[in-house]
């Protein structure tokens, strides 16, 4: 019993390491990140991604030596050095490598007196070690060597009369972020000045204002405004732009900033030194961190991002810091989302009030106004994407699709992967491998471009073959005019039908020969055929067509059925089948029932609305022949939609003009052809016939509003019988 025992504890003690060699090692990065990385794909869903950068460290102001950080709002990473805003203690920290303070700036001397600063916000270090120093609550920048010896003051541009004008009233100069570009030209974001940037020279004499943001007011507080008295305009808040945050210059002088605020369409600006955005918005969303997807928007639970710094990097690149969710947001020169990482929280690697970013080669730093610094490392992931793009701008497209190549195995579902390859494919010249790399990346541009350049060289290859086919193809349609082969076959066809069913005074014809009326299966179908050939008659001759339609009885409720049936197989067909290049949709995801029902619905509530209104205003249709003229009315949809969806798949963007155009002849020749149908069946002028059409959309949209409100009182209903099972079955 004993030898078992001690086998038995022998055994407990050596499971941990049974388990280290036959368990395969959870990878460091789930260690390490305390977040999920992920990119959003073409449809704006979140997809799971491989981590891009890893935290390495958390330092706070003790470990650096200098005591505890108050309310930090500013950072800057050189190559062997950090700076430190210390705001809350009015003060710069200077550390090394490992972020042990090597000094600390709290002030300087103007000639014999000491200053020290006042809740400084900002700073910016150029590339000769120069200071410039935001020292807010004293209204002034303060400009320091590297040595932290006075160089000089700038006060504010606003007490010069010749600039007086240029201010608002009352106006406080309150510096908060300061950029300064190679030649020593400072842009300034101010508190309370909505102008912009403003712009100092190297002397620090006022320049004007730059980039200041659109005025965007929405459609309802524009209409509120409209109808306010002069007293409520005066009482209602001004439609002020948003300021700036913070920016950063990059080596070519360019201006990167953001806008503070909920993140919008333009949330993330590239700014030339006249104050022109050149950012370009190629990615699959605009460039607003999380707000790509579905997130609240009301006023009372706002959580679209919010940034509150951006760094320009390499390549075009930038990355840009939300305080909403503490996460990082990179993105490449075109816009197109690269990585997140970052997430708020008190783990190593999440941040509780993140306020900066900033970077050296190989790591990435965050300051946290809580009261330290977290440092990221790039993973193999980061530095892949960072090489792809590299080798694409160096113009070595293979090394830039061996990365990419690389980039699609970690992360399949990664479509900027596959269109960095359709692209790098594209200047290789292989234009068919391009395709159906910008395929799998939902890459339509890039699709596009390649698909043009494919036909191309596919119309030179053979263009021999063309050319004849062409020729034939010709000659055959002068052989079959010049001899009439087409009306001696339709004679031949009809002579057989006329063999088949007798030839006499009938009402319903065929190619031009009677076929007796009889209630057999196939004089039906040929009855059904006769209608819908009169549906081209109707569509090019409408007041005649819809009057015989009602009168002469030309049409029916089945080839009407028909018709609509088509209808819907068309906009099915459409939905699935229609060009990628101008298909947004996750054709694998198509619901046939509801994409009928979005054709359907609409159609029965145009008739049975259009009916019970016609009924009091004396109409002359009864719903059977509302019915009939509304799925003739959309004919032309078919006629025209049918080859459109062929041909959109042999169409580049460029030719989407035409694409759009025929979708137009489309949808306004039914809408004529309904507005005429309206007016014969029901014998209206053309002014009743269009108000009655105006209140038949009116009728449809109080019959859709009243449907939902029964839905919901229906919920209701079943909730709360509902609620009342659960507390008898489980009482």
């Amino acid at each position: 019993m004993k030898y078992c025992l001690k086998h038995k504890w022998a055994a407990l003690l050596l499971l941990p390491l049974l388990v280290l060699v036959f368990v395969p090692s959870v990878s460091a990065q789930a260690l390490k990140a305390p977040y999920e990385s992920y990119t959003y794909d073409f449809w704006g869903v979140p997809t799971p991604a491989p981590q891009a950068y890893l935290p390495t460290k958390a330092i706070n102001g003790i470990q650096m030596g200098v005591g505890a950080l108050n309310n930090p709002q500013d950072l800057i990473l050189l190559e062997e050095t950090a700076f430190i805003l210390d705001s809350g203690n009015n003060r710069i920290i200077e550390v090394d490598q490992q972020w042990k303070a090597i000094r600390i700036i709290d002030g300087f001397y103007d000639g014999e007196s000491f200053e020290k600063f006042s809740n400084p916000q900002g700073f910016y270090i150029d590339d000769h070690g120069i200071i410039y120093i935001a020292d807010t609550n004293k209204e002034r920048i303060v400009v320091l060597d590297n040595e932290a010896n006075l160089v000089k003051i700038i006060k504010s541009p606003h007490n010069d009369v010749r600039f007086a004008d240029m201010f608002p009233e009352r106006f406080v100069f309150r510096p908060r972020k300061i950029g300064v570009d190679a030649i020593g030209r400072m842009y300034i974001i101010a508190q309370d000045l909505y102008d912009g940037l403003m712009v100092l020279d190297g002397d620090g004499n006022f320049r004007g204002f730059i980039g200041a943001p659109r005025v965007a007011p929405t459609a309802a507080e524009l209409f509120w405004n409209w109808i306010s008295s002069d007293e409520q305009r005066r009482r209602r808040a001004l439609f002020l732009p948003i300021e700036f945050s913070n920016i950063d210059i990059d080596e070519l002088g360019l201006i990167y900033a953001v806008v503070s605020g909920p993140a919008e369409d333009e949330a993330i600006k590239r700014l030339n030194p006249t104050g022109e955005d050149i950012i370009h918005r190629n990615g699959f969303h605009p460039m607003r961190g999380d707000s790509a997807a579905n997130f609240h928007k009301d006023e009372a639970n706002d959580t679209r991002s919010r940034f509150v710094d951006i760094i320009a990097r390499e390549n075009g690149m930038y990355s840009a810091l939300d305080r909403q969710r503490g996460r990082i947001f990179s993105y490449d020169n075109q816009g197109n989302l690269l990585y997140v990482f970052g997430g708020l929280g008190d783990a190593i690697g999440l941040f509780q009030r993140p306020v900066a970013l900033s970077e050296r080669p190989g790591e990435i730093a965050v300051l946290d106004a809580a009261g330290r610094v977290t440092v990221f490392k790039p993973t193999e992931y980061a530095l892949l994407i960072h090489s792809a793009i590299d080798y694409y701008n160096k113009g070595n497209y293979e090394q830039s699709t061996i990365q990419w190549e690389k980039i699609a195995r970690l992360n399949p579902n990664y479509d900027l992967a596959h269109s960095g390859i359709g692209r790098a494919l594209f200047y290789e010249g292989r234009y068919a491998e391009s395709m159906a790399a910008y395929r799998l990346g939902q890459d339509r541009s890039g699709y596009s471009l390649a698909f043009d350049r494919y036909r191309q060289q596919v119309i030179g290859e053979n263009f021999n073959y063309i050319a004849t086919s062409i020729v034939v193809l010709i000659i055959l349609l002068v052989i079959i005019s010049r001899y009439q082969l087409y009306s001696k076959l339709k004679t031949a066809i009809g002579q057989r039908i006329v063999d088949r069913f007798g030839e006499t005074a009938a009402t319903i014809t065929y190619v031009g020969i009677p076929i007796r009326e009889h209630g057999t299966f196939k004089a039906g179908f040929f009855r059904l055929l006769d209608s819908l050939k009169y549906s081209l008659h109707v569509i090019f001759h409408p007041f005649d067509g819809f009057w015989d339609l009602k009168h002469e009885k030309r049409g029916s409720v089945l080839s009407a059925t028909v018709i609509i049936i088509a209808v819907v197989l068309t906009f099915v067909a459409g939905r699935q089948y229609t060009g990628f290049v101008f298909n947004e949709r996750q054709t694998e995801y198509v619901n046939i029932i509801f994409e009928s029902a979005s054709v359907l619905v609409p159609f029965f509530l145009w008739c049975g609305v259009n009916w019970a209104l016609t009924t009091l205003m004396e109409g002359k249709g009864t719903f059977k022949d509302i019915y009939i003229a509304t799925a003739f009315a959309l004919v032309p949809m078919i006629l025209i939609s049918v080859p459109l969806i062929f041909v959109s798949n042999y169409m580049t963007e460029a030719e989407g003009t035409f694409y759009e155009l025929f979708q137009w002849i489309a949808l306004l020749w039914s809408a004529g052809l309904l507005l005429a149908g309206t007016m014969t069946t029901h014998e209206y002028s053309g002014a009743r016939t269009i108000i009655t059409s105006i209140c038949t959309v009116g009728g449809i949209a109080v019959v859709l509003f009243l449907a939902l409100l029964f839905s919901s009182l229906l919920n209701q209903v079943f909730g709360f019988f509902y609620n009342i099972y659960l507390e008898l079955a489980f009482r």
